[in-house]
């Protein structure tokens, strides 16, 4: 979980966290990016916007992305993977692992470890559930090897950063039921406080099981609950330089959203 004095995994902000986050919107106000249009079709949350009890949003508020990233992170490296034991959504390829450990109020969507290859995954959200989408990110921490090794907050921070750095903001984009959204992307980018994990004994760090730090970094999308029936999100990007360079993804969901 991320750290006792920040926040309990999918709940809401202690008390030290909210002065914190308070502090952190007020510094960033100045330099608030570009947010893309916030049409009624747009399929992405307004910034501001509260879920169970965590405010997160977009441009003065981008901190609240880095704490769902935090989040995202502690449940997509908690399920196990390897032989026989392989239910990361990560490595899925069909979207049978749609659903593994998924709980709380948001719905949270992988990229894939493809490399480029197109994946094409099936899953089943229940309705008024917001879903939240990674477009390209990376985390540092002190159980992954080099390089994206860190040893503490600061560390974290600077790997995570530089890596992300590397990202081609021209080939972010996200479609939503055929409807593109690419402009003002730069605005959904956001970093994490250091959090802290646990991994079983087969995890996609592979490292022995156990606790460990680490800072997320990346472009994220936190979007509206969709209306029951059949939708598709389709996802690409990809890193044009730096540690990760020539690494792409291209992965599409087809949901079938409950009544």
């Amino acid at each position: 979980m991320i750290a006792r004095s920040l926040l309990s995994p999918r709940r809401g902000l202690s008390k030290a966290a909210r002065v914190l986050a308070a502090t952190c919107v007020v510094l960033s106000v100045a330099a608030a990016p570009r947010v893309f249009a916030q049409g009624a079709n747009s399929g992405v949350l307004p910034p501001g916007s509260t879920i169970s009890d965590l405010v997160y949003g977009t441009g003065i508020a981008a901190w609240w992305y880095g704490i769902w990233s935090a989040v995202w992170w502690q449940w997509l490296l908690a399920i196990p993977t390897g032989p026989g034991t392989d239910q990361n959504p990560l490595h899925d390829s069909t979207g049978m692992y749609c659903g593994a450990n998924q709980s709380g109020p948001v719905w949270f969507l992988t990229g894939t470890v493809a490399n480029g290859q197109p994946v094409t995954r099936n899953c089943l959200i229940p309705s008024a559930m917001p879903v939240f989408v990674p477009l390209a990110m990376v985390k540092c921490s002190t159980l992954d090897a080099s390089p994206f090794h860190c040893t503490n907050a600061t560390s974290c921070r600077i790997c995570a950063t530089t890596i992300v750095d590397g990202i081609n903001l021209s080939s972010l984009t996200i479609s939503i039921d055929d409807m593109q959204i690419k402009d003002g992307i730069e605005a959904y980018r956001s970093i994490s406080p250091l959090f802290s994990f646990l991994v079983p004994g087969q995890n996609i760090l592979n490292s022995s099981s156990g606790s460990g730090m680490a800072v997320s970094a990346g472009y994220w999308l936190m979007l509206k609950s969709m209306s029951p029936g059949r939708h598709t999100i389709h996802i690409q990007g990809q890193d044009v330089r730096g540690l990760n360079v020539g690494v792409s993804e291209d992965v599409t969901y087809s949901i079938d959203v409950t009544p």
